[in-house]
């Protein structure tokens, strides 16, 4: 019940930048608990990172094609580095990018890639299930921030950029845009100790999705902290 609260919350401060987003395509990733899911920060002004978070499916949101088929994702995995931290308040720490950063989420997919010939993306039923994932996306972040909430619950949220498996864009109907950089945004929700300025070390990832949005609104390249995909997601459940 406090979690949705929360996010009713934010969505509500944030409702007329996302709906300036109206009419975009988005391809939703979504985050789901996983036994071994970290999220840490040192406490001495490292990176934020993110390990094996699971990936249990992608949807297309308004797209060209296949709007509102969820595609299952077998074994996806989000890991990411953030750059170094660049600010604290009482109940935030700020993160940077830059060129030591990374993102990436690999798994398989059952995408069907009978008309979308190319290396990039084999589908789980091609390999079957032998050969390790590929990956789906990969980028770099813009910034990061993580709020807490209490003593324990967090939300990390971030904007980036990434690459994303051809296929996986062609079978949405945005396969022009699969060799340039798409911006994202993430917000993930997990339990750990600590307040600013210090360290932490999640004992739990509760949920979360990783989105972008196809073509680029303005509104997203401006925000700086990921938050406005937290009000997107909820307003769509609301009013669906």
């Amino acid at each position: 019940m406090k979690r949705v609260v929360l996010l009713l919350a934010l969505a509500f401060l944030l409702a007329p930048m996302v709906a300036l987003a109206d009419g975009v395509s988005l391809l939703d990733f979504v985050v789901a608990p996983s036994a071994g899911a970290s999220i840490t920060y040192d406490g001495q002004g490292g990176p934020l990172v993110g390990q094996g978070i699971s990936i249990v499916s992608v949807e297309g949101i308004n797209t060209p094609d296949n709007d509102g088929v969820v595609v299952p994702i077998v074994g996806g995995l989000l890991n990411f580095t953030t750059g170094g931290l660049t600010g604290t308040t009482s109940s935030t720490w700020s993160f940077g990018g830059g060129e030591n950063s990374f993102i990436s989420i690999t798994g398989l997919s059952d995408v069907s890639c009978a008309n979308v010939p190319g290396p990039q993306c084999l589908t789980y039923s091609e390999n079957g299930g032998g050969p390790p994932p590929i990956w789906l996306l990969f980028g770099g972040f813009g910034d990061a921030t993580v709020m807490t909430f209490g003593s324990t619950f967090k939300i990390a949220g971030a904007s980036f950029w990434d690459y994303k498996c051809w296929e996986l864009l062609a079978f949405y109907g945005l396969g022009d845009y699969a060799f340039e950089p798409l911006m994202g945004n993430f917000n993930i929700s997990f339990n750990a100790a600590g307040t600013p300025p210090g360290g932490f070390a999640s004992t739990q990832v509760l949920s979360g999705d990783v989105v972008n949005a196809v073509p680029e609104p303005g509104t997203l390249a401006l925000l700086g902290t990921g938050l406005l995909s937290i009000a997107g997601l909820v307003r769509r459940k609301l009013t669906s």
